[in-house]
């Protein structure tokens, strides 16, 4: 310890040369000496430089071995960009962990890679937002610890001139050590970053060619001859729920995706990995877009006329999204070779406009008499715009003509004289559509209208033709008629063939059992149906199809109850989507069936079959 006394002036009159040699020495010592073991308070020690044009490199004495033995016990480097707020770039601090060498505590609260190195050959250290410790050795002819930090500085500084500040409190083991170091402030300027280069996206457009049939194209760019990779991301939407997607894409200047034209597609975005004009490693991403779709046809059908004509309808698929050609045209074809697979055989029959992807088409085949051949019949339907994928499949929508088609017949043919002289001999020819052959080459009654369903009724109620086979070549609606085909007496045991029609009936508070468009059938099948309106009965078992199966089977394939079924009767009201009752030793084969229908409010609940115990259903 060096204690300094005031001295009067004789005392410290030199008495001879020597003793003016020992006081000039004394002179040069004495600072050295007061100032031994606080060289981390030199400014010349704490050090912020440019490197290069992005980034800075800090030296920071963390630690003096001198005689005071001092550390920084808490130290922050901060940085104010040029009118901005004070923000903190550096958090550190050391301790003395044995006689030789130290450790530093350090973590960052700034973006940007910042990294840590040591002298004497110690490994460099990633900086992150997580505290980390390493250790430190004293750096050759000093008695100082020192960290070098480099810090590549993000783009929200490029541009500007920023201010890098320090607070250091350092601690040692004298109280007089223990005190916060002034440091002055240090400018740094930095260049703009470049540009960002973001992929580009087209507008999409369909496949140009057969071998893209059924898919969207995207050509999309990114100015960079440094790409490190790209990859699309998207997500595939089916109503109200989706899939994420990706796709890698590879290091090209331009490129071309090609997706499925019509799946619904939602937040399409490339990412761009790439390194800039200075270097650096980048990432980009390009506008998230949600992309059109192609409304292909959907539920294509083709119903065959009392007219002779045949009327064609169906809808889009994804109603809700938007189309990528909405100027366009439905082209429709026919085939009525029975050969569907030979594209020669095709013929166009018309087309109509696209009016948008919310409205049901529909289309009349006017040709069709001329042009029937006895085969089975078929037509297709596809977007004007696919014209270049040449009929490939899933980029259509194809359907057939159901059932045997029987054309009405000519009759009421007459002929009478007309004008007669010496120069014209005129006859006149009439004729009119006459009556329709009531069956089919197989002998099935055809119905196609209400009569025709009261004429069937008539020939297994009354006639005792029980086993009469029927099919529907037509939507029907019964009306206000309340004919049901079998009876206690003449149950139906024939097989009835819906033809995928309709029927439509309207039942209303009828005083029967049973009371269903088949209100008795023995051994029977029914299928292909389609039963809609309105059931409502004073007595029991009314169903949607079936009232009653007695003394046998009933078979019931691809059949669809839509009907409102109910009883007024009080007490035990039985009632059934499909089948009413069926009776002992009877059972029911149930295929592909659909009751969708509601009940009579007030009504209990109602089962698609109604079954007394002990009797069987089998259900497919």
């Amino acid at each position: 310890m060096i204690v300094l006394r005031q001295l009067d002036d004789t005392y410290m009159r030199p008495k001879c040369i020597w003793q003016k040699i020992t006081w000039l020495l004394c002179a040069l010592w004495l600072p050295t000496l007061v100032h031994a073991g606080n060289d981390m308070e030199n400014s010349y020690n704490w050090m912020i430089t440019p490197s290069g044009i992005n980034a800075i490199d800090v030296q920071i004495p963390i630690y003096d071995s001198g005689g005071l033995d001092g550390f920084v016990d808490q130290g922050y480097l901060y940085i104010t960009p040029e009118g901005g707020a004070k923000e903190t770039v550096l958090y550190f601090y050391s301790k003395q962990k044995n006689s030789d060498n130290c450790w530093v505590w350090f973590k960052k609260s700034v973006e940007g890679e910042m990294i840590l190195s040591r002298d004497n050959g110690y490994s460099s250290v990633a900086v992150s937002s997580s505290e980390k410790s390493c250790e430190l050795s004293q750096k050759s002819g000093t008695n100082l610890y020192y960290i070098y930090i480099n810090w590549i500085v993000p783009d929200k500084y490029r541009g500007k001139k920023c201010l890098f500040s320090w607070y250091i409190h350092k601690h040692g083991n004298k109280s007089a050590n223990e005190k916060e170091i002034k440091l002055t402030p240090t400018n740094v300027s930095f260049t703009d970053a470049p540009a960002p280069m973001v992929p580009t996206l087209m507008d999409p457009i369909l496949g140009y060619d057969a071998a893209h049939a059924g898919q969207t194209m995207l050509i999309y760019t990114m100015a960079s001859n440094d790409i490190t990779n790209l990859t699309a991301h998207y997500k595939e939407v089916n109503g109200s729920t989706y899939k994420s997607r990706s796709m890698a894409l590879g290091k090209e200047m331009t490129g071309y995706i090609y997706l499925p034209s019509d799946k619904c597609i939602s937040d399409f975005s490339i990412t761009a990995r790439y390194k800039d004009m200075e270097g650096m490693e980048r990432i980009s991403q390009s506008m998230a877009v949600d992309l059109p779709t192609l409304h292909l046809p959907h539920g294509l059908t083709a119903m065959l006329q009392a007219d002779g004509t045949v009327q064609l309808n169906w809808e889009c698929k994804n109603k809700n999204w938007a189309d990528i050609s909405t100027e366009d045209i439905w082209e429709i074809q026919r085939n009525t070779s029975g050969d569907s697979s030979s594209e020669g055989l095709w013929q166009s029959i018309g087309q109509t406009t696209y009016e948008g992807n919310d409205t049901l088409y529909t289309f009349t085949d006017n040709t069709f008499a001329s042009g029937y051949e006895g085969h089975p019949v078929y037509y297709r339907v596809r977007r004007g715009s696919t014209a270049m994928w040449d009929w490939k499949s899933g980029t259509y929508a194809m359907t057939a003509l159901t059932g045997i088609v029987r054309l009405p017949a000519v009759g009421m043919a007459t002929v009478t004289k007309g004008a007669w002289d010496d120069s014209h001999h005129q006859a006149i020819f009439t004729f009119a559509l006459g009556q329709k052959d009531l069956y089919d080459l197989d002998g099935r009654l055809v119905l196609r209208t209400a009569e025709d369903w009261e004429t069937f009724a008539r020939l297994v109620n009354t006639e005792g033709r029980t086993n009469l086979n029927a099919i529907m070549a037509a939507d029907i609606n019964l009306g206000k008629s309340q004919t049901m085909v079998g009876s206690g007496n003449h149950p139906y045991a024939g097989i009835f063939d819906g033809n995928g029609h309709k029927l439509t009936v309207d039942y209303d508070t009828v005083n029967v059992e049973n009371a269903a468009p088949f209100s008795v059938v023995s051994t029977s099948t029914i299928k292909n149906l389609h039963v809609t309106g309105k059931i409502v009965s004073r007595q029991k078992f009314a169903a949607g199809i079936v009232g009653k199966v007695y003394g046998s089977s009933l078979n019931l394939s691809n059949c669809r109850s839509s009907v409102m079924v109910g009883s007024t009767i009080g007490g035990d009201a039985t009632n059934g989507g499909l089948v009413g009752i069926v009776a002992e030793n009877s059972y029911v084969e149930v295929n592909n069936c659909l009751f969708d229908g509601r009940q009579l409010n007030g009504q209990p609940t109602m089962r698609g079959v109604y079954i007394h115990k002990g009797r069987k259903v089998f259900v497919k």
